[in-house]
């Protein structure tokens, strides 16, 4: 009860309750077929803030040619189960759906923009206009293309000083390559915040999504409430299609209390590039089971999400159970049939949640005997060296290949966003050595190696210019 007066008085003092205040939202698009598309825009509002219930909202549709344009108003429902269950802050899930007919091939832009975000923010200007919106793309001759469709809801509240890990886990029907990036947040189309600064995090773990698993992993060294905005990036052909934004707060209270963890998480193979990661065949069931314990002795509860939850044939199953102690047992159980089967993993993640906080831990799945195995790196890059770390301005690259391949080399920032890129070039078997210049900013940047948009390789690297 005491944690539960400490959020209502910290939102209290900082929030008004004259509209309805969001926490959190994104849009996704369906591709029905014959020009028709399925718009579903899922929202979450702040309960402890006063701000009132929402009902009705309206968004707005556009070609990028200015063909055509409307807006319409969309009535949402509540969610059945919402707010959620063990939840660490009362936030109230909405869901809205409607149809778009007889559209022609071409780029499509979905927004709403709607008063308000529940300000003041560590990191952002106040009292600015609550903006998401998803780009798609129409193809001809019946080729279908649904956006990223987003499986996981917010968390809305962690503690300060403690390691934190979230996850928005996103995947395409079309088979499409998803990427997650951290973006600056936007009040309209291609217009930014002003006064925006990432949230402000401990030196040893800052503020950083990988844009392959998703991962947000953070440890903040400051309260108070922090606005992130996901760009869940649709990449096919090595072509950047469409994206969707999911933008949203934190808020960070004093650590009084543990985020709960998963006990045997740690026991799961990693691939070559570090990231937890089973491989199964068609037809054969992979069972895990997690235990997790909370050191406040909170009572616990555990869930699950992704694509292998969402399949049409043969869907995966989680199924928690309470344990003495206040410990809890988690069961995951999939047997994908021969239609699971391509080059892309599937992603699941599990998240713990205890009275306050909640953490998600995110594994890899690859389906099928087609589907390189957890050596892919080393199927492909025997070796690689960087020199010199920390660098100036020319970065030398050492790497070895197994075989002759397309490879291609980007610089992120410790957001994730793609600072520098080279060309693909097609690399003969063998030891290799590039030359790669180097104009940054001092500070600390990942070197990524890929193969079509398939990440073989993340470095840290550091650029200091004296």
């Amino acid at each position: 009860m005491k944690y539960y007066l400490l959020v209502l008085i910290f939102l209290l003092s900082v929030c008004t309750t004259s509209a309805t205040h969001l926490a959190a939202g994104n849009i996704s698009v369906l591709d029905l077929g014959n020009g028709n598309c399925e718009i579903t825009i899922s929202l979450s509002r702040d309960t402890t803030t006063g701000s009132s219930a929402l009902n009705q909202i309206k968004y707005f549709f556009e070609k990028d040619d200015g063909s055509i344009f409307y807006s319409r108003n969309i009535s949402f429902q509540l969610i059945p189960g919402s707010p959620l269950n063990g939840h660490p802050q009362n936030v109230e899930l909405y869901q809205a759906k409607d149809t778009v007919n007889f559209l022609t091939p071409g780029d499509y832009r979905v927004y709403i923009q709607k008063c308000c975000m529940p300000g003041p923010f560590n990191n952002a200007s106040i009292n600015r206009v609550f903006y998401i919106d998803c780009k798609f793309r129409v193809f001809a001759n019946g080729v279908e293309n649904s956006s990223p469709q987003i499986t996981n809801p917010s968390i809305n509240v962690i503690p300060v000083n403690q390691s934190f890990t979230y996850n928005v886990n996103a995947y395409d029907l079309d088979d499409d390559v998803v990427r997650i990036y951290s973006i600056h947040p936007l009040e309209a189309d291609s217009v930014q915040i002003p006064f925006y600064v990432d949230p402000s995090s401990d030196s040893t773990n800052v503020f950083h999504v990988d844009s392959v698993s998703g991962d947000l992993v953070w440890t903040p060294n400051q309260i108070g409430r922090f606005l992130v905005s996901f760009e869940i990036q649709e990449i096919r052909n090595r072509k950047t299609i469409g994206r969707t934004i999911r933008t949203q707060t934190f808020i960070v209270l004093p650590d009084s209390n543990h985020i709960p963890i998963i006990n045997n998480f740690s026991a799961i193979p990693v691939d070559a590039n570090g990231y937890k990661c089973v491989q199964i065949n068609p037809q054969q069931n992979y069972s895990l089971t997690l235990f997790a314990h909370d050191l406040d002795m909170d009572s616990l509860n555990m869930l699950a999400y992704g694509e292998p939850f969402e399949l049409n044939n043969n869907q995966a199953t989680f199924i928690a159970s309470p344990l003495p102690a206040n410990q809890l047992q988690g069961v995951f159980s999939w047997t994908p049939d021969s239609s699971a089967v391509r080059l892309e993993k599937y992603k699941v993640t599990f998240r713990i949640v205890d009275e306050q906080y909640a953490r998600d831990y995110t594994l890899f799945i690859k389906v099928g005997n087609l589907i390189p195995g957890a050596s892919e790196l080393k199927e492909i890059i025997s070796s690689i060296n960087l020199y010199p770390n920390p660098v100036q301005n020319k970065l030398n690259v050492d790497f070895s290949l197994i075989s002759e391949q397309n490879i291609y080399f980007r610089i992120t920032d410790n957001s994730g966003r793609e600072m520098v890129k080279w060309n693909s070039e097609l690399y003969s078997k063998g030891k290799q050595t590039l030359e790669l210049p180097i104009n940054l900013n001092d500070g600390i940047y990942y070197l990524e190696v890929l193969n079509e948009n398939r990440l073989l390789k993340t470095m840290p690297l550091l650029v200091l210019s004296k």
